[in-house]
């Protein structure tokens, strides 16, 4: 927490000295001068939690997507694919095959739409079970 406010304080003096020399800095190029994500805010109530690289990132990626500006949530990474959920909604990214990471929205749900998940084992490729999520 401290840390966290100590870096955003120290990146606004750096734009703003960078800035009065007249020289324009872009967001991402600040972002890519920050040693690692920005801690993510949790929930309606925006509660802080333990430093999570993971989670760190998944609300970063999360801020490149149509959740962009919703309160995150919560994140699973399921190999090829990545569930985003916001307060809000779930966004289901996977890896678009240019080897650029997640880019391609494959299937947004709005929780108020949702009654009820299941999780259980379904028939996957070659006859096996593997576990599959049921949204209703």
């Amino acid at each position: 927490g401290l840390s966290d406010a100590a870096t955003d304080v120290m990146i606004g003096v750096k734009g703003s000295v960078e800035g009065a020399g007249g020289a324009q800095i872009s967001t991402s190029a600040r972002q890519r001068d920050q040693l690692r994500p920005r801690r993510p805010f949790y929930g309606r109530d925006r509660a802080i939690r333990q430093y999570n690289l993971a989670d760190a990132t998944a609300a970063a990626l999360m801020m490149r997507t149509r959740l962009a500006g919703e309160q995150y949530l919560s994140h699973f990474d399921m190999g090829n694919r990545v569930a985003l959920m916001s307060v809000k909604q779930a966004l289901i990214i996977g890896d678009d095959g240019s080897g650029g990471g997640y880019s391609r929205e494959l299937l947004v749900v709005r929780f108020k739409q949702i009654a009820s998940v299941e999780v259980r084992r379904v028939p996957g490729s070659k006859d096996q079970l593997v576990w599959g999520v049921l949204i209703f």
